[in-house]
């Protein structure tokens, strides 16, 4: 069997769903407002947490930043976790809301307008290539969503949205790149075991500017109703292997994805991968499996059969039971395979039986071939 187009699946969705171990490249629970630089206000470093206060668009900015220690590179792939919580909202005829949660930028800049000032006079439009989580709504409010919001190269992309709208309930985002795909999923416990709406989106990237900076920030564009009161804390950024997109990169080679870089263990079910792939649960693949070998653990082993109380069917049993069901007894149905399949331990383990039940019946006769011979032997005397 072609495990291949099953393996490729499997790495996909490690990659995309799991990633690799990690290391804490940056943690920040905001303890140290000095290592952040506010632009203008309402949005500060604050009471151990970044502080959106009664926000709304007004033509100016309101943004933190900080620098990275090193950029983030269209090769890295990296996940941001933090936590989120809103009290208020703007209002239009629902609940109106347009604002960053944090956002990646090549300088340091706004990430949507160049301004020249604080008041960002004239609403220039910013050349930065970024990288945001975004928590927004149409323009009648009230149908709020969390998206990933990207500009490069002068293009704008846009993920499908989470909707939430739900005062006072803290959120728990992963905010992950992983090869050329960005993912955002938002959980609503703290553990991350229950995805909002059940629901992750992505996002593809393949090249962009190298990111330096994190921002938390509101656009100095836009709509003066929509607004924010609310609380980030507690951001780890993890810093993965690196992969790469470049069509001269091992990425894609003559057909097959390849994961050069890749050595750690895939666990799918189970947080302990002992090997490099370790499943916990039923695998189905349409297609043949290939393999030096296969080591199947069954629950039993027939060395029961030598034992003094087994009940070992005589021949003439055996032919009868034959006659009868058109199979040996305890080998499953040519139908019950067709239907089933064939457990490949259990099998094993049957045929085993059956060879040692053969065994028996050889030692049997062999004994009783000697016993004539005996008589025979004794009969020319």
């Amino acid at each position: 069997m072609n495990l291949r187009p099953f393996f490729l699946l499997l790495c996909f969705y490690f990659i995309v769903n799991v990633g690799n171990a990690q290391q804490n490249y940056l943690v920040d629970h905001y303890d140290d407002p000095s290592l952040w630089t506010q632009v203008g206000t309402n949005v500060e470093i604050s009471e151990g947490v970044v502080n959106f206060k009664n926000l709304s668009y007004a033509g100016q900015q309101r943004r933190v930043y900080r620098q990275l220690a090193e950029p983030l590179l269209t090769t890295d792939d990296w996940k941001f976790s933090f936590d989120f919580v809103y009290s208020e909202l703007g209002f239009r005829s629902g609940p109106s809301v347009g604002h960053n949660l944090i956002v990646l930028t090549e300088d340091n800049k706004e990430n949507g307008r160049l301004c020249p000032d604080i008041a960002c006079t004239g609403q220039p439009i910013s050349d930065t290539d970024y990288i945001s989580v975004y928590y927004g709504n149409d323009l009648e409010g009230g149908n709020n969503r969390f998206s990933i919001n990207s500009k490069i190269n002068e293009t704008f992309f846009t993920s499908d949205f989470i909707f939430f709208y739900n005062l006072n309930q803290k959120l728990y985002f992963d905010f992950e790149k992983v090869g050329v795909v960005l993912s955002l999923s938002v959980y609503v416990d703290e553990d991350r075991t229950i995805l909002l709406n059940n629901q992750t989106v992505t996002s593809n990237l393949c090249e962009i500017a190298p990111l330096n900076f994190i921002q938390h920030c509101a656009s100095a564009a836009g709509d003066y109703l929509r607004g924010l009161t609310g609380q980030i804390d507690n951001l780890i950024l993890d810093k993965n292997y690196t992969t790469s997109c470049s069509p001269a990169s091992k990425w894609y080679s003559n057909n097959t994805t390849v994961f050069p870089n890749f050595t750690k263990n895939i666990g799918i079910g189970t947080s302990d991968a002992q090997m490099k792939l370790s499943v916990v649960g039923n695998v189905g693949v349409e297609g043949d499996i290939i393999a030096k070998g296969v080591i199947a653990r069954p629950s039993v082993w027939p060395d029961y059969v030598f034992s003094e109380d087994y009940n070992l069917k005589s021949l003439e049993e055996l032919e009868k039971y034959i006659d009868k069901n058109a199979h040996l007894p305890g080998v499953p149905t040519e139908k019950e395979v067709l239907e089933n399949g064939s457990d490949l331990g259990a099998t094993n383990a049957i045929l085993l039986e059956k060879i040692e039940e053969l065994t028996l019946h050889l030692i049997e006769m062999n004994k009783r071939v000697k016993e004539l011979e005996s008589i025979i032997s004794e009969g020319k005397k």
